[in-house]
């Protein structure tokens, strides 16, 4: 063995005392059970919080959406026709346009 390799008895010693530095860096402490429970309270309000805002806001737009459909088609039911006609063409060449991709995998 050269001078410069050490063996496996230091390799250990020396492993040993970074463990040993580890440790003592201070003793860890469970979470405190009530700072968890209002941790999770908290959590659970914010989302049903956002929830409650998502909610609002698609019934919103569905209320749009559909009551501009209503009167387009109690006004000028042509013109909602027509745009029924364009939705279906574009869904079915988004399809055709989709299905003719291969997959080589």
């Amino acid at each position: 063995m050269t001078t410069g390799q050490k063996g496996p008895e230091q390799w250990e010693d020396h492993l040993r005392q970074g463990l040993d530095l580890l440790s003592d860096l201070g003793d860890e402490q469970p979470p405190n059970l009530a700072n968890l429970q209002m941790l999770v309270a908290s959590v659970q309000q914010e989302q049903r919080r956002t929830t409650l805002r998502d909610l609002a806001l698609f019934w919103t737009c569905a209320l749009a959406l559909l009551s501009g459909g209503l009167y387009v088609v109690s006004r000028q039911p042509v013109y909602f026709l027509a745009l029924q006609g364009l939705i279906f063409l574009g869904a079915g060449a988004a399809w055709l346009s989709g299905s003719r991709r291969r997959v080589t995998e």
